[in-house]
């Protein structure tokens, strides 16, 4: 009787890895920065990096080529848990100012 238990139980454990769950049981795993509409709101071109970075934080992503420029990702949800737009804002730097914003979104695929 407990090896027929302990089975249940492994078996019970080992089925949540798969794909085969409804969503419901799939949580999304947010990396990196989380920015929102309303900091990007708050940025500027003049704005000093000490203040980017204290509304952005630092970044995650720096443009290797280009010491001047820093990437954010963001991600806009239907019902808080499904990503259906994903925008990169691409920030230039000069000196210890912000200088220029640049936003590209992208509409993601939903899974059918």
């Amino acid at each position: 009787m407990r090896q027929i238990l302990l089975s249940f139980f492994a078996i019970i454990l080992l089925s949540s890895c798969v794909s085969w769950l409804p969503d419901a049981y799939k949580y999304p795993v947010t990396q990196g920065n989380t920015i929102n509409k309303f900091q990007l709101s708050q940025l500027y071109v003049g704005m000093s990096i000490k203040k980017l970075n204290d509304i952005l934080g630092t970044p995650l992503l720096k443009e290797n080529n280009q010491k001047n420029s820093r990437i954010y990702y963001y991600y806009e949800t239907e019902a808080g848990i499904y990503p259906t737009k994903m925008s990169e804002v691409e920030l230039k730097i000069g000196g210890d100012k912000l200088i220029n914003i640049n936003t590209k979104s992208h509409q993601l695929k939903q899974d059918d």
